[in-house]
């Protein structure tokens, strides 16, 4: 399996808050996620999904 580079995914990572970028909205993460009835889990995709991403002060 090889990756693609001719598929458009809509994103636009230059427009802030737009599909498809961290973070996502914490009770949609704890909705998807809770499911799984594993609070580790839901934990750590709340930690890792829903806050500001490590890169957002890089330029």
């Amino acid at each position: 399996m090889s990756g693609r580079t001719d598929l458009d995914l809509g994103l636009t990572p230059d427009v802030p808050g737009t599909p498809g970028l961290l973070p996502l909205d914490i009770e949609r993460v704890e909705r998807v996620v809770g499911h799984l009835n594993f609070d580790a889990t839901t934990a750590l995709a709340l930690r890792v999904l829903t806050g500001e991403p490590a890169s957002a002060g890089r330029d």
